[in-house]
């Protein structure tokens, strides 16, 4: 019984110190198991990246799209989409820059390589990013207007649909805290800016100049994200091995096809394989193959804003030639289907628009494409619309501070209004080659050479701005002016040379007067020790009685 008793003791005064640690040991591995499962259950969040280099058709948003619902669909940290644009549909740019900005990752635009030109496919898509970032060197925008006017629509109405594309820029750009004042002159008279340029701004026009995918990836470590829904994503991109989303197989055809110049050849080799089929008839398979060849130039045209008229023109050429062999016409068929082919050829995607005068009254500008002039009453002035590259002749110059010097300089220009460019100056080329050779030499000599070596940037950017506002009234967009080259007479730089070698001899001389400078002082120094202990002087002059 006392055993019993003491047992029951024991138990009941121990039971309060054992129930309290295991109840303490009980909660801390549970703490340990919810923080423990917490961190396993958080999925690693992918970045997923697609590539693409080439015409911005339809099939090619078409694959980007598909990105970034795969990217969606995975909830993916972010889709970085790598773009080198060589020219786009405007129509299908801007539709997939709508849907990019509403969708439910954060996405990454980077126009790379260093110096490509993104063109109008830069210009949507890098605003509708939530991360715009490019290369060094290069640009986006175009010199003529972004606003492609609807056709059969009134001018109200053009002017309101005008203001809906600039409140939607307006409003990418409020939500990225980006730069919107030049978007009004995008959409109107056209623009073209730099990587630099566009990152110089206040504030900035984009957010990331980067050389490669890997400084891409090292700068949007840590940005924070907020999309479209108000939702804020933190990006965590250091370390990280994109996942490159590849194209399919269909997806890699329709690409290839959507190349205007693997649809010229498509277009010539099938009417080669027809020609040839009627030369000398089998049992059908180049026929066959022509009309392989031609669904194929089909599909390709779909996506781009080819002329249709040009392409009848070169169906109809093919024509000429086949009934040549049927109809005894000397070769003459043969000959006019060859004249319209190449006519043909030349507009299924040109970029010159001719100005018509129908009895000497301004009728204004047609084409790109095939059009009509009536003979004798009608007159065409062909005006090519693509960005010119002039090269401005050496000019001898005097600075501001008297020396001689020879400079010339590149200039980059486009005809925006063609009507003015033929209307409005006798020879727009010639005239804005004299304005950039007037304006080279004055700007040039209302600065010093130092000046002029050391900030080409700020006397180019100078440069283009003059000679624009010059050559505006014209219908001219002057893009970029470039100081090229500055030659200096020999005596400038045999002085030059000798004035950098004086200043090296300075700086020696200099360098060498601070380490007599620190020799005195350390000398002081050890002369002040040997001056306080007498016995440090006996010493020294044994160790200098060893050395001899």
């Amino acid at each position: 019984m006392m055993e019993y008793y003491y047992w029951r003791n024991v138990t009941y005064r121990s039971c309060p110190g054992f129930i309290t640690s295991s109840v303490r040991l009980l909660v801390i591995s549970l703490i340990w198991l919810i923080i423990a499962s917490e961190v396993v259950a958080q999925p690693v969040r992918s970045l997923y990246m697609v590539e693409y280099d080439g015409v911005l058709s339809s099939y090619a948003a078409g694959y980007i799209r598909r990105a970034l619902r795969e990217a969606e669909a995975a909830n993916a940290q972010a889709l970085v989409v790598q773009l080198t644009p060589q020219g786009a549909v405007v129509a299908e740019a801007r539709a997939l820059a709508r849907e990019i900005a509403e969708a439910r990752v954060p996405v990454i635009i980077y126009i790379s390589p260093t110096g490509h030109d993104a063109g109008a496919a830069g210009v949507w898509l890098l605003a509708a990013a939530h991360i715009a970032a490019m290369a060094p060197d290069s640009r986006f925008g175009i010199a003529t207007p972004l606003f492609v006017p609807a056709t059969g629509v009134s001018d109200p109405t053009q002017d309101l649909l005008l203001e809906e594309q600039l409140r939607q820029f307006e409003a990418w750009g409020t939500a990225r805290q980006r730069n919107v004042s030049w978007v009004e002159q995008a959409l109107r008279s056209g623009f073209i800016a730099t990587a630099g340029q566009a990152i110089a701004t206040n504030p900035p026009i984009i957010d990331i100049v980067a050389r490669d995918l890997t400084e891409l990836l090292q700068r949007l470590e840590g940005r924070v994200v907020t999309l479209s829904d108000g939702t804020q994503v933190t990006l965590s991109t250091l370390g990280v091995r994109p996942r490159v989303i590849e194209v399919y197989l269909v997806e890699a055809v329709l690409l290839i096809l959507s190349n205007p110049t693997v649809v010229f050849l498509l277009l010539i080799m099938a009417g080669l394989a027809f020609y040839a089929e009627f030369l000398s008839p089998t049992v059908g398979i180049l026929a066959g193959l022509g009309v392989l060849l031609l669904a194929g130039a089909i599909i390709g045209m779909i996506a781009l804003p080819v002329q249709w008229l040009s392409v009848l023109g070169i169906l109809i050429a093919f024509g000429l030639v086949a009934a040549d062999l049927f109809v005894p016409s000397h070769g003459t068929l043969t000959v006019i289907g060859v004249g319209v082919m190449i006519a043909s050829s030349l507009t299924l995607f040109d970029s010159t628009q001719a100005v018509i005068f129908r009895l000497g009254r301004l009728m204004g500008p047609r084409g790109p494409g095939i059009f009509f002039v009536i003979p004798v009453f009608e007159r065409m002035v062909r005006v090519d619309m693509r960005v010119i590259t002039m090269d401005v002749p050496v000019q001898e110059v005097i600075t501001l501070d008297n020396v001689t010097i020879k400079v010339n300089a590149v200039l980059y220009f486009q005809v925006i209004n063609p009507n003015w460019a033929v209307t409005k100056v006798m020879d727009y080329i010639r005239a804005t080659m004299q304005i950039a050779q007037t304006t080279l030499r004055s700007v040039v000599g209302q600065v010093e050479l130092d000046e002029l070596l050391a900030q080409r940037e700020k006397i180019n950017q100078k440069l283009q701005q003059i000679i624009d506002e010059q050559t505006e009234p014209w219908g001219i967009k002057v893009t970029i002016v470039e100081v090229k080259d500055v030659e200096l007479p020999q005596n400038m730089q045999r002085a030059m040379a000798r004035q950098a070698e004086a200043e090296r001899e300075k700086r020696a001389k200099l360098i060498h007067a601070d380490g007599e400078l620190q020799a005195s002082r350390t000398l002081a120094e050890a002369a002040h020790i040997l001056a306080s202990e007498p016995v440090t002087l006996q010493l020294r002059y044994l160790q200098t009685l060893t050395e001899i």
